[in-house]
């Protein structure tokens, strides 16, 4: 009996390591830096980024079943719309050392792996402000 419960401890810890490795800390964020030189801009990156691949759903203008599910409030049309949210586009769309997250934006055109490094960046600059 000692040894199935130790087995069963056993198995369940290495379960919950497993889980946090694979998910970035258990947080999903990327664990990206602002860069010290040429930080991406959100009129030169983010807003061109999001304007591709964000705002056909997430967009203030958008309601109903024209958002495709996004949740409403979560509107990445505007920068102040964007900073509200930096630590879910981080754990949903954004890559850095830590982890590279792709479940948004679903479907097609995808980021390239660079935009999605620089989108961490770009997070991680406004996170820093």
């Amino acid at each position: 009996m000692r040894k199935t419960l130790l087995l069963v401890a056993s198995a369940l810890l290495m379960a919950l390591v497993t889980a946090q490795a694979g998910c970035g800390g258990g947080d999903g964020g990327t664990g990206s830096v602002c860069p010290t030189t040429a930080p991406p801009t959100y009129d030169a990156f983010a807003k061109p980024f999001f304007d591709t691949y964000c705002v056909s759903c997430h967009s203030s203008a958008r309601t109903g079943a024209q958002r495709g599910g996004a949740p409403v409030g979560r509107d990445y049309d505007t920068l102040a719309g964007v900073r509200t949210d930096l630590d879910a586009i981080d754990a949903e769309s954004a890559a850095g050392p830590d982890a590279t997250n792709t479940s948004m934006p679903p479907g097609i055109p995808q980021p390239s792996a660079d935009d999605r490094k620089k989108l961490g960046e770009f997070l991680a600059c406004e996170k820093a402000k």
